[in-house]
């Protein structure tokens, strides 16, 4: 099936109502624990952007997409009309939620097509898109297993979660995560790519680079681990594309970013020492990590399980699952010198494990047999139904009690 027949597949009609539905569904917790958190200190930067017209950050598309936001929309108008009704500050809200939100409808797009495309063709065209919708809802809410900590009121730390109303750079590097991993792992065994692919494929790295670097650090070793072992076996791939299209960028924009990140902090071997810090100031002992980073990658691992003979002859599922391992390795033997954010390690872990779970569903879709539904299957609903559940609970948390549960 071509790209163009995939976009046609799925109705406009519902393209519109799983788009609203998964905006309906971010904006509140955007609202209340966003603005009060991480979105509301990339906004001071995004003013101080626009006051100075100088980069603040080694990334920082989101400060950049709130400015354009901001002037395109007529708040001048509605401030004219009712001047009370919206003050400077509130107009700058505003601009940086329709950016999240923007990027959220952006990523239930992606998932939607994706998903009605892998489900099995015996199915009528509206139990594809039915079953397409569903798991897409499902994943933008769905969070790691947290029943362990709800004793202790914790819901985030320590986890891996896919889910991020506090963070604006997370949710819009998403839809760019998705869109270059699948651009190029459909394109890995063609030997031969066009100057337009190569060039959409670099444009992509360098947006998703620009949101933020995780997802370009975590998958940039996948690809030339890939590339190397492809060599030494003889396989024709998509050599132009991987390396002209994405290494290259990538390494160029990396070393900017990366000047500007040494300058403010630095990156240290320190085994388990970010994570210790992580849960000692919550209150959690260090061997608490196993159990978490199990309910975190709960659903992967049972579709790993389930589905393992169809996993070793998926490529974009194998290559999700070594950009976890990279992003494993990375938040927990590497530390932060310099200051104590830990967020910028645990980062490439976070949309390594948002890319394997759309991949973990993708292939749970594609190997279902209708008609049946195997013991196996039963344990995999059950389980994605428990990351669901898990995610309402850190929803209605979020919304009622904003980051008192972290």
């Amino acid at each position: 099936m071509s790209e163009g027949s995939e976009r046609r597949f799925v109705p406009w009609t519902a393209s519109v109502l799983v788009g609203l539905a998964a905006v309906l569904a971010y904006l509140p917790p955007v609202r209340s624990v966003g603005l009060r958190t991480d979105v509301g200190g990339h906004l001071l930067i995004a003013q101080r952007m626009d006051l100075t017209g100088e980069a603040f950050g080694s990334f920082y598309l989101f400060e950049q997409l709130t400015i354009i936001v901001r002037a395109l929309v007529p708040f001048g108008f509605l401030s004219a009309v009712a001047p009370e009704a919206l003050t400077r500050w509130q107009i700058w809200q505003i601009s940086g939620v329709l950016v999240v939100l923007g990027a959220v409808a952006a990523t239930s797009q992606l998932l939607l097509v994706r998903f009605a495309h892998a489900t099995p063709v015996a199915l009528s065209r509206r139990r594809r898109v039915e079953l397409a919708s569903a798991a897409t809802l499902g994943l933008l809410v769905a969070a790691p297993l947290t029943f362990l900590t709800w004793g202790r009121r914790h819901l985030l730390t320590g986890y891996v979660a896919t889910t991020h109303y506090e963070s604006p750079t997370t949710t819009l590097l998403h839809p760019f995560a998705l869109a270059l991993f699948w651009y190029l792992a459909d394109r890995w065994d063609r030997p031969r790519t066009t100057r337009r692919e190569v060039a959409i494929a670099a444009l992509l790295t360098v947006l998703a680079l620009h949101a933020k670097a995780t997802f370009v650090l975590v998958f940039g070793p996948v690809v030339a681990v890939g590339l190397v072992a492809a060599t030494l076996r003889g396989r024709r791939v998509g050599r132009a594309l991987l390396v002209v299209g994405f290494l290259l960028p990538a390494a160029v924009v990396l070393v900017a970013q990366a000047l500007v990140f040494l300058s403010e902090g630095g990156i240290g071997f320190g085994p388990l020492e970010s994570v210790r810090a992580m849960l000692e100031g919550v209150g959690l002992p260090l061997w608490m990590a196993v159990p978490m980073l199990a309910g975190s990658l709960a659903l992967p691992i049972a579709v790993a399980v389930v589905h393992r003979r169809a996993l070793r002859r998926s490529i974009s599922l194998l290559a999700a699952w070594g950009m976890v391992v990279v992003g494993a390795a990375v938040f927990y033997l590497l530390s932060i010198t310099g200051r104590t954010d830990y967020g910028d390690l645990v980062g490439g872990l976070q949309v390594a494990a948002f890319v394997l779970f759309a991949e973990s569903v993708r292939l749970g879709l594609a190997e279902h047999e209708p008609g049946t539904l195997r013991r196996g299957e039963v344990v995999l609903v059950g389980v994605a139904l428990a990351h669901v559940a898990c995610g309402a609970f850190l929803w209605y948390h979020e919304v009622v009690h904003p980051a008192a549960w972290w």
